[in-house]
């Protein structure tokens, strides 16, 4: 039985009843993921519908089945074996047809059918509670932005669908449509944010000819279409709700699945810390340009003085000398050797800063109460800034209202890595290492803050600003000093 489940191959043994105390035992070790994955590829099943049947009973009829790989092959192949016992994966045997279609299949047409199965899709998932719905295209995506206003109603969907349970397992591939990227990228942060999603990245390359999309509920509905090459109008989208199709549809993402690369590491801020200390910055690290939008001031800049600000005893002071500590040197480096650090910011109203608002990016490390920016703090966090700037020409910063950036952080070095940082408890920072995609969340940036970078178009117009609001905040202490 063990050279059986190690290669597919070996007769049953004469008393099958007595496999059904291996089955058991090997049911009730097999509880990791990665255990699940690699029983799903020996036996030929789907490792998504193992999960939903009586594993014990499966295993056992794996191990009694005569025929050994040669039936599991046939099986993977959709043809029938002469072994009753070897029907592990049950072929449908009804079909739709042209005339039987209507009842299990929906066909919607061009871009704007596409849109509607989407939306169709989720009113189906809505009917359950929780699960994941899994997403793989490489089609062109000019069926998701060209409509105003379906990326916003795409991100309530997913925000509904989070609220109810559902996560998202994205299967990513670098985009090489500019409009497209950005698009992608759209919906990828916020749901970053929500922590909601679950990326990985295909790495090998297709034939640039035949593209594909399949977006699934598993057990309850699946989208899919095709199309060639970067075809813009979509031609036909079915949606589908059969369960047997839905099965087959669930076979095919796994399968691509199973060839991917886990997009993005999640890290804590002290997982963070203990990664970055295990590889400091050299003379001989690569660097690159960087961009960084943030929903209030940035981290990167923040000076060693405000440890004064933050109470004795917290711990989140020795974890903020730990991170100025490894980021001061770096960062300087960088700008010292002319390497472009865009810093787009969020200044503060002063009336925000007085009540408390406005929070030290520190305050998301710890478990313990916000840490609001007191004005003296406020103004040492620029003054830092505008030094920044007068010393390094690489650096520059620009300032923005609202950038879709509320309660986080995006960073990006070009060709290098992308960072995107939920400022909220508990903290979470998402790394995507993958080169492609990192250039393409620096596209996303780069063309989201085109305007504001256009506005800022002086060194000393973004000093002026600054200083103005340091000045601000130095004649209210004056007026309240007593």
């Amino acid at each position: 039985m063990v050279s059986k489940l190690r290669h597919g191959v070996r007769g049953a043994p004469k008393n099958i009843e007595n496999m059904r105390s291996v089955a058991r035992y090997f049911a009730k070790k097999c509880y990791g993921e990665y255990q699940r994955a690699a029983l799903s590829e020996t036996m030929g099943i789907s490792q998504t519908t193992l999960d939903g049947k009586d594993l014990e009973g499966v295993i056992f009829k794996w191990l009694t089945a005569q025929g050994g790989a040669q039936g599991e092959r046939a099986q993977r192949a959709g043809t029938q074996t002469d072994s009753e016992e070897a029907d592990l994966w049950p072929i449908p045997q009804n079909l739709p047809g042209v005339q039987a279609k209507g009842k299990m299949v929906d066909t919607y047409f061009f871009n704007a059918g596409k849109r509607q199965a989407i939306r169709h899709l989720w009113q189906v998932a809505m009917q359950q509670n929780g699960g994941t719905v899994c997403v793989f295209s490489d089609e062109n995506l000019k069926w998701f932005y060209e409509e105003p206003g379906f990326l916003d109603e795409c991100m309530e969907m997913a925000r509904t669908l989070a609220d109810h349970g559902y996560d998202i397992r994205h299967v990513s591939i670098a985009q090489g449509e500019m409009h497209s990227a950005i698009a992608a990228m759209s919906f990828m942060v916020p749901a970053y944010m929500y922590g909601m999603l679950e990326t990985y990245y295909y790495p090998r390359l297709r034939d640039n000819l035949h593209k594909r999309t399949l977006i699934l509920v598993p057990g309850q509905a699946a989208v899919f279409s095709g199309s060639i090459g970067q075809q813009e109008e979509a031609g036909i989208t079915f949606l589908m709700t059969d369960q047997e199709l839905i099965s087959f549809m669930e076979q095919d993402f796994e399968r691509v699945w199973r060839l991917c690369h886990p997009l993005s590491k999640a890290y804590t801020i002290e997982s963070w810390c203990e990664q970055r200390l295990k590889a400091p910055w050299d003379d001989n690290t690569d660097l690159s340009d960087c961009m960084q939008v943030n929903s209030d001031l940035s981290f990167v800049t923040v000076p060693l003085e405000l440890l004064e600000f933050i109470p004795a005893g917290d711990q989140r002071r020795s974890t903020t000398e730990r991170i100025i500590a490894l980021q001061s040197s770096y960062f300087e480096n960088r700008l010292a050797k002319q390497y472009r650090f865009v810093d787009i910011i969020n200044l503060a109203a002063l009336e925000d800063i007085v009540a408390g608002r406005v929070l030290m990016p520190f305050s998301y490390m710890g478990d313990g109460e916000a840490l609001p920016y007191t004005p003296q703090a406020y103004r040492t966090h620029l003054r830092r800034i505008v030094s920044l700037l007068k010393r390094y020409s690489s650096y520059m910063v620009v300032m923005a209202q609202d950038v879709g950036m509320q309660n986080m952080s995006v960073f990006v070095e070009k060709n290098v890595h992308a960072l995107i940082m939920k400022r909220e408890l508990p903290l979470t920072i998402y790394e995507i290492q993958e080169q492609n995609m990192a250039m393409c969340f620096w596209e996303y940036l780069s063309t989201k803050t085109k305007s504001l970078r256009l506005k800022s178009a002086t060194r000393q117009n973004s000093i002026d600003r600054l200083e103005e609001k340091i000045a601000q905040i130095d004649c209210y202490l004056e007026e309240h000093s007593g």
